[in-house]
């Protein structure tokens, strides 16, 4: 175990004995929030109960069972000819990946540590089916049955490099059904991507620019690395470096060209070196629990102030907690009744012109893939630039429209408090914490109980996807799963049997744009405004109950409070002291681990 995950552990458990000393409790009702991993794994109607009713200090528990047990994923990626699985077979002395594996076989495929070497087939529903570590030629017969595979190999190489797992991806020509699942699977999934192009490619190419983009969209860092660099003479590796460090220049900020050859069984142990795990591990447990602890502050500040009102000043307080959550129950269900008028037309519009221009933009490039690969290189081609257009689209409008309904709900409280005077005048109201709309589109979102065991299970963790891509991904995978019946079809209809060697470029763009896209923003249109107006009210109630959340944590530590001066005989000094104590514990805690790191 990481020595930042043996940290945060005692963090948390730090957090449960502030919870204990200080007798508050505080509410953690998400089953909202639970549709996040709903696309990762089915999940029974129990569990889903189990969800909604675990108590705070149990969902800090199983938290704390993540933080120990969770892999950080690395899926390797790139074409066929990029030598991926060579790279791991030679790092893992053995060869235990199929290298030359056909398009149409190949499945993701992670490697974990085992002493008893097998193989499992995961399947999209979650289930499994274990094989011997052998019998790859089975399951490349069976491979459209699976999501994708897991490796558990007795290699100490694995062992030493835990929790990173690898994960070797299929080539970037796969159909398009395995590859948008792989891809969905591990943006989802992955934490640090290492991303290989062959030195015989000349150059970084725009379907793994696009690929990085995707990843950095979502919030991931890579390592790029030209291959099989012993193929070519030093003074092209150079030349051919040099054009790519200028390719990457142009895109993303402080991305070295590595490279790589065929023979050196050092080379992976290379890359992985650059990862820094400890630092995966504060990136995606640090932003939950600063926000774990910012709650649990208040609540005691909150205990501590209604130490020492009257009770009935406390009495008062709790009327006004009750109108404030009317309130936003009231807004709530008013702007869920009226989100399709005020956000789906205009975005959804917007988001498909803007997705058809794009792709209309790169037509010469899908005519090129049709040319080279045929209708199975066009559908691929067109599945990466809908696929690619689509998530930027989406992941502005969702954050534009969660920056929104903060405001609305901020407002809205705020003028419930101007118009409460009667109330809360000369009180110590509670400070209001408010719902950030930076950290909620940052994805500072607390991990969900279920959530984090269902993603244990799944060998990985999406604790950083939150925020718009949280809302993002549930209108994507249905729109993505459409797309891969639909494309073929339409490419079929158009195309044919022709040869598309002997077809002239120009006609294929005419064709394309013509009557391809067409087709393809016709489907848009039908397909993403009810997936779209269905999540943005998913998005409202999320929201909204985060204020409800926040609301009842405020509510319950003064009932608690009241509670404990009207039937025990308490010295109100010395639980204060205990309270503060617990506060100061927490927060010396917090910004040793948390703001030492910047």
């Amino acid at each position: 175990m990481l020595h930042t995950q043996k940290e945060y552990i005692e963090f948390l458990k730090l957090c449960q004995n502030a919870i204990e000393k200080t007798h508050i409790e505080l509410q953690k009702d998400n089953k909202d929030e639970h549709k996040l991993f709903e696309d990762m794994q089915q999940e029974s109607k129990d569990s889903k109960q189990e969800l909604e009713s675990i108590s705070f200090y149990e969902w800090l528990t199983m938290l704390s069972d993540s933080i120990r047990e969770t892999s950080l994923i690395v899926p390797v990626i790139g074409a066929f000819s990029a030598g991926k699985s060579s790279l791991l077979n030679l790092f893992l002395g053995k060869k235990y990946l199929s290298e030359g594996i056909t398009p149409e076989t190949a499945l993701a495929t992670e490697l974990h540590y085992s002493y008893d070497e097998y193989i499992e087939g995961v399947r999209e529903n979650g289930t499994l089916q274990r094989f011997g570590i052998h019998d790859t030629e089975i399951i490349k017969q069976r491979s459209s049955e699976f999501s994708y595979l897991r490796f558990y190999i007795n290699a100490e190489k694995l062992k030493a490099i835990e929790p990173l797992v690898l994960v070797d991806m299929p080539g970037f020509e796969s159909p398009l059904d395995v590859h948008n699942r792989a891809i969905f699977q591990y943006v989802q999934k992955g934490v640090y991507f290492i991303a290989l192009q062959s030195i015989e490619d000349g150059s970084i190419t725009k379907t793994m620019l696009r690929k990085l983009e995707e990843i950095d969209r979502f919030e991931r860092k890579f390592s790029f690395f030209l291959s099989k660099t012993n193929l070519k003479p030093q003074s092209e590796v150079q030349k051919v470096k040099d054009y790519a460090q200028e390719q990457l220049n142009a895109y993303f900020d402080s991305t070295e060209v590595m490279l790589l050859d065929d023979k050196d069984n050092e080379n992976l142990k290379r890359v992985l070196d650059c990862i820094n795990a400890e630092k995966l591990i504060y990136e995606l447990f640090a932003p939950t629990l600063q926000s774990i602890a910012f709650d649990i502050e208040k609540t005691i500040e909150i205990k501590i102030a209604s130490y020492k009102r009257s009770k009935e000043d406390n009495a008062a307080i709790l009327q006004y907690k009750t109108q404030e959550l009317a309130k936003i129950e009231q807004e709530q269900a008013a702007y869920i009744k009226e989100a399709q008028d005020k956000y789906s037309h205009g975005s959804v519009n917007r988001i498909i012109n803007n997705t058809i221009m794009y792709v209309s933009n790169h037509a010469d490039e899908i005519a090129q893939a049709y040319k080279s690969r045929g209708q199975e290189g066009a559908t691929a081609m067109l599945n990466d630039l809908i696929r690619s257009a689509l998530t930027d689209e989406l992941k502005d409008s969702m954050n534009d429209i969660i920056r929104d309904i903060i405001h609305i709900f901020n407002q809205s409280l705020e003028s419930l408090q101007a118009s409460s005077q009667d109330i809360v005048q000369n009180l110590n109201l509670p400070e209001r914490i408010f719902v950030d709309a930076d950290i909620l589109s940052k994805g500072i979102q607390s991990m969900i109980a279920q959530g984090v065991k269902v993603l244990i299970n799944a060998g990985g963790i999406a604790a950083g996807i939150g925020g718009a891509l949280k809302f993002v991904l549930p209108v994507l995978n249905p729109l993505v799963n459409i797309l891969i019946t639909f494309v073929p079809s339409i490419l079929a209809n158009l195309f044919g049997n022709r040869n598309a060697q002997e077809e002239l470029q120009q006609k294929i763009v005419e064709i394309i744009r013509s009557s391809i896209i067409p087709e393809i923003q016709e489907e848009l249109r039908k397909q993403i405004p009810e997936i779209f107006n269905t999540q943005v009210q998913e998005m409202i109630k999320a929201i909204g109950e985060q204020y409800r959340e926040k609301i009842l944590q405020e509510q319950q530590a003064i009932e608690i409070a009241q509670k404990e001066i009207e039937t025990q005989n308490i010295d109100i000094e010395s639980c204060i002291k205990i309270c503060k104590e617990a506060i100061e514990s927490i927060h010396n805690e917090a910004n040793r681990l948390f703001h030492k790191k910047g």
